[in-house]
This record gives C-alpha cells, structure tokens and sequence, in this order.
C-alpha cells in the first residue's frame, strides 16, 4: 500500500499532558500528544518526541534499509517548524 508520510511509526511513546498555552501539538495519535514544540529563552525551540525509540537505527534507517515515513516525518517537521 501507499505509505502515509504523515503517520510516522512510534516504538515506545507515552502520550504528552500539555497543560501550558505556550506550548505547541505537532503530533497526535489520536487524543494522544506524541510530539509537542515550544521556543525558548534564546528565541530557538525545543521539539520533544515522547519516544525513546524513534531514533533507534531501525525506527529510522540501518546498514541495510530505512524508514522513509520517519526520516520525511523528521525533515517535513524541521522544515516547516523551524
């Protein structure tokens, strides 16, 4: 089938409590907040993944293969939040 590059795969996430206006969903599951963004101090952002796996050789790419729906889901995030 097509792969949808708009639902990246999560391994191990736990879902995000926002409870501050500041702060900015970039990714749900759901009623699950998966990836939130929020500037800091120094005029940059800080863009948080709630899982510890996403960044796991396999979840994005290896020796052998990659995972174009998480590595565009990384670049489409970059590109437009940052």
């Amino acid at each position: 089938g097509e792969v949808d590059y708009n639902n990246p795969e999560f391994k191990e996430a736990y879902p995000i409590i926002i409870n501050n206006s500041n702060i900015q969903v970039v990714h749900n599951f759901g009623k699950y907040n998966l990836v939130i963004m929020t500037n800091i101090d120094n005029g940059g952002k800080l863009i948080y993944i709630s899982d510890s796996r996403f960044f796991n050789g396999k979840n994005i790419e290896d020796e052998t293969s990659g995972k174009s729906y998480n590595i565009n889901f990384v670049k489409k995030m970059l590109g437009e939040l940052l």
